[in-house]
């Protein structure tokens, strides 16, 4: 897809990698038409939708995904991630980076972090239970800084919040 929302999903993901590695694993986010052709393997990760944007509040089916991480002696080795839309992929994502663990084998000094991202064999085929899931913050009542909120964005995003209501 190459919905600026998944993009900017995608781009988040490689930057939450490259902390978590210390900038060792490398990871680069294109469109279909930029990207060189590849072919499967155990570094690819192939992110396909359906659709383009969702509906201002999406529907239970385009949040829906599903994310295949086969075994490395699987002749297919690449990770899949499919959804009907944008915002599935999206969600997809917060899932594989919650899954995502560094093996502490892969660096050098005690307190340095390890280059090799692990992630379990497992297969997720993911729908939500309610479509509207939320946050309520009542800044009418407790000033709470800009900066602050701005901060809670990602964290939403993470545990796959989809709506921020603001009193």
């Amino acid at each position: 897809s190459s919905s600026a929302m998944v993009l900017a999903a995608a781009q988040r993901f490689v930057k939450q990698l490259k902390e978590a590695t210390n900038g060792e694993l490398r990871l680069t986010v294109c469109t279909e038409p930029e990207c060189p052709g590849t072919t499967a393997s155990a570094d690819t990760i192939l992110l396909s939708c359906e659709a383009g944007e969702p509906s201002v509040l999406p529907t239970l089916m385009q949040e829906a995904y599903t994310l295949a991480i086969p075994p490395l002696v699987n002749a297919d080795k690449s990770i899949r991630l499919h959804a009907p839309s944008a915002i599935g992929l999206v969600r997809g994502l917060a899932t594989l980076t919650q899954l995502i663990a560094t093996h502490a084998s892969g660096a050098s000094s005690p307190g340095q972090r390890a280059s090799v991202a692990v992630v379990p064999v497992i297969d997720i085929d993911d729908r939500p239970a309610h479509s509207w899931r939320g946050l309520l913050i009542d800044v009418a009542r407790l000033f709470i800084p800009m900066e602050a909120v701005l901060k809670l964005l990602p964290l939403c995003s993470a545990v796959k919040i989809n709506v921020l209501h603001i009193h």
